[in-house]
């Protein structure tokens, strides 16, 4: 995709328009990598369409701080423009993710292998929150006319797999070398 074909892309897209299967996928086999890349897109989709001076990189990126008023941003565009708005809650679905991402990372500090493994789980799987966020951006540009098509893969795409994929392996191996001592 080039540049001019990305810009059209955002253009008429409401924020970052992945397929559900994709935001899943991409989220295990990141270890959890991926939901900064979806923020940092959705961030920069925001900027764009709003006009903002924002930094999505950093909102991205100190994205426990900044998730709150994504999903708020989020769910304000739901109101404006579907009936579906009143089924998506912003406040009780960062929370939700604040917390899970805190007490994973607390529990993954642990010497316990097996606390330490629940903790990166806990971390990991809070794309689930991110899923029920998706489905309302994905209802939000399903409603545009013409329907956009869904953002193809990027380099941004495949820098997070092959980051996350060694991070997997990395931590496997490190599982492996505990487990033996």
């Amino acid at each position: 995709m080039n540049l001019e074909e990305h810009s059209s892309a955002s253009k008429d897209c409401q924020f970052l328009y992945i397929p559900i299967s994709r935001l899943v996928i991409m989220s295990i086999l990141t270890g959890g990598l991926y939901q900064a890349y979806w923020m940092y897109k959705n961030w920069k989709y925001i900027k764009e369409r709003d006009k903002m001076d924002i930094k999505p990189f950093w909102l991205s990126v100190f994205g426990i701080f900044f998730i709150h008023k994504l999903f708020k941003i989020i769910q304000d565009s739901l109101t404006n423009t579907t009936f579906f708005a009143d089924y998506y809650s912003a406040e009780p679905l960062a929370t939700v993710w604040v917390v899970l991402n805190v007490l994973g990372s607390i529990l993954s500090r642990s010497n316990d292998v097996f606390i330490n493994i629940i903790g990166g789980l806990l971390s990991m799987f809070t794309f689930l929150i991110l899923e029920s966020v998706q489905k309302y951006i994905n209802i939000l540009n399903q409603s545009i006319e013409p329907k956009p098509k869904y953002h193809k893969w990027s380099i941004g795409h495949f820098v997070c797999l092959f980051l996350g994929l060694l991070i997997w392996s990395l931590s496997i191996y490190g599982i492996a070398f505990t487990v033996k001592s």
